[in-house]
């Protein structure tokens, strides 16, 4: 829950009203969040977990869902292909499919070809919207050189665009384009803790 929320966990609760006949509240039982997870690497996490649906072992749900919904998620499959599992959701809807057999026997399924389409078809059927793409504060988009440890800039070679959290973002430049240099990097972060 807290992946699919930023960062927030909310107690579940199966009853957040009683009412009368006449439809007046007797009593209420609000809900509460909680924040467990801070919202930068939430962010980076649901990110990651939105890359297994774009280029990664559930990018096939893309047949079932628009083409420019953000979504999130995550195959699984357990030891001699007995159970399968996708957990994904998008800004509205969580859902886990799991597919297996009831004796416990192997099913000869994987996460991403036996629950994956079973939770993309679901999700396809219900109004969705897209997982926010603006960073918390404390992270920003960055443009990397492949290598993953220099940055770059658009149209360099084959730069692609990563959040980071800004203490993370390397001081080291490819020297391609016109590089905007942000945040601390993690050189300076660490000396900053000893000045």
């Amino acid at each position: 829950q807290p992946l699919a929320t930023g960062g927030f966990s909310t107690r579940l609760r199966s009853i957040t009203d009683v009412l009368d006949k006449e439809g007046k509240p007797l009593a209420r039982y609000p809900v509460s969040t909680d924040e467990v997870v801070e919202a930068g690497p939430a962010f980076l996490t649901q990110w990651a977990m939105q890359q297994v649906v774009e280029k990664g072992t559930a990018r096939s749900a893309r047949a079932y869902l628009p083409k420019d919904l953000k979504v999130a998620g995550k195959t699984g499959t357990s030891d001699d292909f007995r159970d399968a599992w996708f957990a994904g959701f998008s800004a509205n809807h969580l859902a886990v499919v799991w597919v297996g057999r009831d004796d416990n026997a192997g099913a000869g399924i994987t996460g991403s070809s036996g629950a994956l389409p079973v939770w993309a078809r679901l999700m396809g059927k219900l109004p969705q919207r897209s997982l926010s793409q603006t960073p918390p504060n404390g992270v920003e988009w960055v443009w990397m050189n492949p290598d993953g440890q220099r940055v770059s800039a658009e149209g360099c070679g084959d730069a692609r665009r990563f959040p980071m959290m800004e203490a993370s973002i390397p001081e080291d430049t490819d020297g391609c384009g016109s590089v905007k240099q942000s945040g601390k990097g993690i050189k300076k972060w660490f000396k900053g803790l000893f000045d």
